[in-house]
């Protein structure tokens, strides 16, 4: 099982948000943490009810976290933090336990917009459905690249073959 903590400013929307879907999608394969660098003292309502909208858990006694729970001797070993505020991406990081891969993904803050509360809930409805996108990419790159290292150390290796489909390169026989 793989590690990752996702971390935004305030561990209030955006990271719990892709940490949910990260547990829901990686059915077991990534043990998910979500943490903040100036946690908010409660997560937000619309968080719940987006990810409930989706058929996506979250705990009802989900509670933003500073991230420097996740650094130090005590803290699980990291191999990727992964960042989803642009302001977060420039702070400086603890330092984590392991060395984990550092990934940003540059998504607009949905709370940044004055709004009206139903306008606020389309705008975090939104990000949710972006996020979710992205999720599903970075799962299934990472599965292709934890396909392609588990056969790189024996000698047949994954066989690269020019596929039909204007040239591109094609994996096959892993």
């Amino acid at each position: 099982m793989r590690n990752i903590l996702v971390v935004c400013r305030t561990n209030a929307v955006m990271s719990p948000i892709v940490a949910a879907l990260l547990k829901a999608r990686a059915k077991g394969s990534w043990r998910v943490w979500s943490a903040g660098s100036e946690p908010a003292l409660r997560t937000n309502p619309y968080t719940f009810a987006v990810l409930k909208e989706a058929g996506i858990p979250l705990e009802p006694e989900h509670r933003p976290v500073d991230w420097h729970s996740f650094a130090g001797a005590g803290a699980p070993r990291l191999e990727v933090v992964l960042t989803v505020s642009e302001d977060v991406a420039w702070e400086a990081m603890p330092r984590w336990n392991g060395v984990p891969r550092l990934v940003h993904w540059a998504f607009p803050d949905p709370l940044a917009v004055t709004s009206t509360a139903s306008e606020r809930l389309g705008l975090i409805r939104a990000w949710r459905d972006l996020a979710e996108a992205k999720v599903n990419a970075f799962l299934l790159e990472e599965n292709v690249q934890v396909r392609a290292r588990a056969s790189a150390n024996d000698n047949r290796g994954p066989i690269l073959e020019r596929g039909a489909d204007l040239g591109r390169p094609r994996i096959v026989g892993l």
